[in-house]
């Protein structure tokens, strides 16, 4: 379990809250509906300071009000800086959606699709070009509505918001073909935190940046999933898991639609030599064939491929 804070939470006891969370995500600022400046979220110092003192995995995530792809790279600019400052060690996350949740025209509502989706990418595209992985919050209707998901899912971390009866339990499922983390609750209870919180569901090792890695020129350069580490055998668990291959019109990236070379059966064991993460999906390089083509396997597409 994941959950996110801001101003709005009262934490009583984190030592209570690291025994019941696996990380958390904190709002490190907000650029303002009407006037466009930038603030710090007023309990950003204290949640990060406590998050470090009690070893609570932590990111960021930014409440936007860009109107332009200028105002997006400020944005993330100013995210990258609480993030070291902070010393965060999970993703940092834009967050496009209208922040006033009311029926009245805010700074940014009036933005096409097109331009809302370039104002994101340019967030996430300047967070990654300082190392750090980058994702996008967003309702699973907004995502639909007023985003170009489908240019966001194989690039950034896709955390995705749906409540159903929004009852402090899950109650719904997400629809979007890729995602990593599902917010299903804006009513949840944690020991340490006084009133309801966000809960969300999602794997923290997928989207750690500690320990990270750049792959071999023979990959992507890109963040890698922490337990499958270059030099170590792993062994498959499923069946007929495909061996595939670089597209050579795309080349560099690993691609879920490479060709593919062979199959691996399960019981199958292989060693790591590289690692690679591909939109939602965590892919391990196996060494070239007799014909001198590189050979991927992906390791992890949500639910693990592979035991070491």
């Amino acid at each position: 379990m994941i959950i996110d804070l801001s101003k709005y939470n009262v934490v009583t006891d984190w030592k209570k809250i690291k025994n019941s969370v696996s990380g958390v995500i904190l709002r490190c600022g907000y650029r303002g509906y009407g006037s466009g400046k930038i603030i710090e979220d007023a309990k950003l110092k204290e949640f990060a300071t406590a998050c470090k003192q009690n070893n609570v995995p932590f990111g960021l995530y930014f409440m936007s009000q860009a109107i332009n792809v200028a105002e997006g790279k400020e944005e993330a600019e100013y995210s990258l800086a609480k993030a070291k400052e902070y010393e965060a060690k999970l993703p940092v996350f834009i967050d496009s959606e209208d922040g006033d949740g009311t029926a009245r025209t805010v700074r940014a509502d009036a933005l096409s699709k097109d331009e809302r989706t370039e104002i994101v990418k340019k967030f996430c595209d300047t967070v990654i070009s300082s190392g750090v992985l980058a994702g996008v919050y967003a309702s699973e209707s907004w995502y639909m509505e007023k985003l170009h998901y489908e240019q966001l899912k194989d690039k950034y971390i896709i955390w995705a918001a749906k409540y159903g009866t929004n009852t402090g339990i899950k109650t719904s499922k997400i629809n979007l073909s890729i995602y990593h983390m599902h917010q299903y609750t804006s009513k949840g209870t944690v020991a340490g935190i006084k009133g309801n919180v966000d809960l969300n569901e999602g794997d923290i090792e997928k989207i750690s940046i500690k320990d990270q890695q750049t792959v071999s020129n023979t990959a992507q350069s890109t963040h890698v999933q922490l337990n499958y580490q270059q030099g170590q055998q792993y062994t498959n668990v499923v069946e007929s898991l495909r061996i595939r291959t670089k597209r050579a019109d795309q080349a560099p990236a690993v691609l879920p639609n490479g060709e593919i070379l062979g199959i691996m059966e399960k019981g199958a064991k292989i060693k790591n030599q590289a690692t690679a993460r591909v939109g939602g999906q965590i892919w391990m390089y196996i060494g070239l064939n007799a014909r001198k083509q590189e050979q991927w396997i992906c390791a992890d597409t949500g639910a693990k491929s592979y035991i070491q």
